[in-house]
Order: C-alpha cells, then structure tokens, then sequence
C-alpha cells in the first residue's frame, strides 16, 4: 500500500491548491478543513495507511502543533509537516529545536515534494518540471 498523507487546512482554496499538487505527484489523499475532522479520519477506517500528516500551524479551535500532539498519540508513527507562514513565531521552542518538519508559506509544489519525500523516505521525485 502507498504511503497516504492526511492534509489538515483550514482555508478551503489552499487546501483545495495544496490536494491537487500532492494528487499530481502521485500521493493518496485525505483531507480535513480542522484538526477536529482530521483526528475523526485518523480513528476510522478511511485513516488507514496515513503515514504523514501535513497540517497548518494556525487553526481556528485546535492549532496545528495541539493537533500533531494528540494525533500522534493516536499513531505514534505518524509523521508531521508544519506548512506555516508563521511556524517559527507559533511552535515551541524546542519542537523548533528538535528538527521538527516545516515548510513556510508560501511554497512551490517542487519544495512541498521534496520535503514530503523526504520525509517519508521516498527517492524517486514525483514532481517533474515540463
């Protein structure tokens, strides 16, 4: 089974861009517009197969970062990407300094590739420049 990425994003146009970049390079895709949903997909049966979570730092209600603590609670191998344009002001210190995953808004599809593949162990690039 390939690796499948749950995306949490609140703005419905972001979300909507980020989906349709990580489903042309190839990835399975759940979406959630908060970390509410995202944790009810996490415990389903549609949860299945997430290996990495990419989720917004600022959330109304739960923000990324009270989101990533309690998913990976639920699946310790969860892996997380904080996309954020203001990650470094948001996240704790020493999730900052632990070499936590983040990718600043806003980003290009090659460097959200990247980054996934990284994180996940992938080395055949999905995203091909035409």
């Amino acid at each position: 089974m390939e690796p499948r990425i749950l995306l949490v994003e609140d703005d419905p146009f972001l979300r909507s861009v980020t989906v349709e970049m990580l489903t042309d390079m190839g990835w399975s895709i759940a979406e959630a517009p908060d970390g509410t949903r995202a944790l009810e997909i996490l415990q389903s049966e549609a949860g299945r197969g997430i290996r990495l979570l990419v989720t917004d730092v600022m959330m109304p209600g739960m923000n990324g970062y009270e989101l990533a603590l309690n998913a990976t609670s639920l699946r310790p191998d969860l892996k997380v990407l904080y996309v954020s344009g203001y990650a470094y002001d948001v996240l704790p210190q020493e999730v900052m300094e632990d070499g936590t995953a983040v990718l600043e808004k806003p980003y290009t599809a090659r460097a959200l590739d990247e980054r996934v593949r990284r994180i996940l162990g992938v080395t055949q690039p999905a995203y091909v420049t035409h």
